[in-house]
């Protein structure tokens, strides 16, 4: 039986960002113990609305109406005392600051909070690690600190303040697949609790596991709202949130004869490399050919990519390129034997974010643009170069000068795939490419990666996304604790092999 009233209304929502509207009378009704998944592609105005309901942002128009009371605005002060309490994309703590600080910081008095006794031994955080099964060190510092140590740190300052309404915003992204269970387990926790939870991610499967309604937003407007359990299944609610021109265009099929095989040479041999969190690792990829490898976080696999891009320096082993053997004591030496990696930490180390879109694509390749005397730039060639895979990638930018940090996740990651193809390379490595990327962008990418492989260059995706592994793979390796222990075709591979494989078998059935 549903509630009296609602927890949250928010009806009509105007917002704009220098005259261009970004929100356009949006409506969104959140009840008790509901969980309302909030889906739609990049820019489309999720993340916009949830900072109004928590206080970051005004809108230009329309009503915030909480717990039955109409508010004229919401500040961030006053959403925490209301109990809303968001889970941002990017976590908000301060780096220089322990992960104990970080969660109690506001929250406790000041002979508490610099009370390391008291600091690093509260039994309800203590409790609260135990119970979602988190590795989690609270004396150390954020700024030390892994993508999702950071998202648990927020996580448990919000559950300490016993909210009524969470908002998750793509919480899971950076998470292993453990970890992202015990997630959906803490949120049907709070459903439970009657809290009502507003959920926000690219990953579909996720709203069919969890969410009692769910509301699409396109372009600012909302396309649908409605139960879960109505819909018919994951095509129908990916025609609401692309369009269906582009619904018909996802059907993505991989080509398996880009290349005959018995014609593909071996591109890249990694032969019993050890490094950083990973051991007597060996794997090659041909020519033509996109090997997966898979495996959860903290498998090693990143490290594994790294290490082959020179970012890393390897403790033994060896890396061969068409069967000459290579020295790769750093990234250039890899770009130099036409390596490239788009990194997992796009923002980090993929772009140079106060750098314009050109200049990022040109930048491993700026040898390829010189003249005279190779003192000069070429400007009218890098000009075409760049124009043309802005075309080609369909990345949305207002001019190729504009810089980097305005893009948008997926039009970053697009960037960085951009720059590897101007520099023509051979083999490419991916590390988690598509993650926190929205589904039409993600196809986008898996169209492209399969056009370079049928193009003869060899592609090298590390990916914990099972499913993004068994799309596009030819060939999958599978990396458990720093070590592959296992190499399949792609037609002896599914869901729950791989997953037994990563998990083990008792975990999966659970």
């Amino acid at each position: 039986m549903k509630a009296e009233r609602p927890l949250v209304e928010l009806k009509n929502i105007v917002k704009e960002f220098y005259g261009v509207r970004v929100l356009d009378n949006v409506n969104l009704v959140l009840w008790p113990g509901e969980i309302h998944c909030l889906v739609g592609h990049n820019g489309a105005g999720k993340t916009v609305l949830m900072k109004i309901l928590s206080g970051v942002l005004q809108p230009e128009a329309g009503e915030i109406w909480i717990y039955g009371k109409k508010f004229s605005k919401i500040t961030p002060r006053k959403a925490k005392e209301l109990g809303i309490f968001r889970i941002p994309q990017d976590p908000e703590l301060v780096d220089d600051l322990t992960v104990a600080e970080n969660i109690f910081m506001g929250d406790l008095p000041g002979k508490v909070l610099f009370n390391p006794t008291k600091l690093y031994n509260d039994e309800r955080v203590l409790k609260i690690i135990d119970e979602m099964g988190f590795k989690l060190d609270l004396k150390k510092l954020i700024r030390d600190c892994s993508r999702a140590e950071k998202q648990m740190a927020m996580l448990i300052r919000g559950l300490l303040r016993r909210p009524r309404v969470v908002i998750f915003d793509e919480t899971t992204a950076p998470l292993s697949i453990r970890e992202q269970r015990a997630i959906m387990s803490l949120i049907k926790k709070l459903k439970m609790q009657g809290v009502g939870v507003i959920y926000i991610s690219h990953r579909i499967d996720e709203v069919f596991n969890i969410g009692d309604t769910v509301t699409v937003l396109r372009n600012g407007k909302v396309v649908v709202t409605k139960p879960v359990k109505d819909l018919k299944g994951m095509e129908e609610l990916v025609y609401y949130i692309v369009g269906e021109e582009i619904a018909q265009e996802l059907k993505f099929s991989r080509n398996k004869q880009r290349i005959d095989e018995e014609a593909r040479r071996v591109l890249l041999k990694v032969e019993n490399l050890s490094g950083d969190m990973f051991e007597d690792v060996s794997l090659n990829v041909r020519e033509g050919e996109i090997v997966g490898v898979f495996g959860v976080v903290g498998s090693g696999k990143t490290e594994l990519a790294e290490t082959i891009f020179g970012w890393r320096k390897p403790k033994r082993g060896e890396i061969y390129l068409r069967g000459k053997k290579l020295k790769i004591n750093s990234p250039k030496d890899a770009i130099k034997a036409r390596i490239g990696l788009v990194p997992e930490e796009r923002d980090r180390l993929g772009v140079i974010q106060y750098m314009s879109v050109s200049d990022n694509i040109v930048l491993p390749s700026i040898a390829r643009f010189k003249k005279v005397l190779r003192t000069f730039l070429s400007m009218k060639e890098i000009r075409s170069v760049v124009r043309s895979l802005i075309r080609r990638l369909k990345i949305v930018t207002r001019s190729e000068m504009e810089q980097v940090r305005f893009l948008s996740g997926g039009n970053k990651q697009k960037v960085v795939l951009a720059k590897w193809l101007a520099s023509n390379c051979d083999v490419l490595m991916l590390d988690e490419p598509t993650k926190g990327i929205d589904i039409a962008t993600k196809f986008d990418v898996y169209r492209l990666l399969d056009e370079i492989a049928r193009e003869g260059k060899g592609i090298l995706v590390f990916s914990s996304d099972v499913d993004e592994i068994l799309m596009i793979s030819d060939r999958i390796y599978c990396m458990v604790n720093g070590r592959i222990v296992r190499e399949m075709e792609h037609r002896d591979a599914n869901r729950d092999i791989l997953l037994n494989i990563a998990l083990g078998e008792a975990y999966v059935k659970a």
